[in-house]
């Protein structure tokens, strides 16, 4: 898929994102069970979606910190800050149906396909 080199996606011209780099700054955060990843086209703008498996009751607080540990990943940082990339960030608490299963984490870069986000 255009975009992606050994699981990186691009992002703009700030450079690269991995799954490692989500990673990292995702899971210290103690609420995270799991996480799934997308990237998106929408206006001309990169769209990161960002959907949260979360323990407890989850809510804007949570969004809150999961947003600023994606900031502190230099290529998002730089992304938001040059008005290239906007994240979008979903939390479903644990217990909670969800369509489908959040599968292998790996990042879906939808910017090259039809395919729906």
């Amino acid at each position: 898929m255009e975009g992606r080199i050994g699981g990186n996606v691009k992002l703009g011209a700030t450079g690269f994102l991995s799954m490692t780099d989500l990673d990292e700054a995702l899971f210290p955060l103690a609420f995270l069970l799991d996480f799934s990843a997308a990237l998106t086209c929408e206006n001309g703008k990169d769209r990161l979606h960002i959907e949260i498996l979360a323990m407890g009751a989850g809510g804007e607080r949570t969004g809150r910190l999961a947003r600023s540990a994606l900031d502190a990943i230099p290529v998002v940082r730089a992304a938001r800050e040059k008005g290239a990339l906007f994240v979008s960030i979903g939390v479903r608490r644990e217990g909670q149906s969800a369509p489908g299963s959040m599968g292998k984490r790996r990042i879906i870069d939808y910017r090259y396909t039809n395919e729906p986000a």
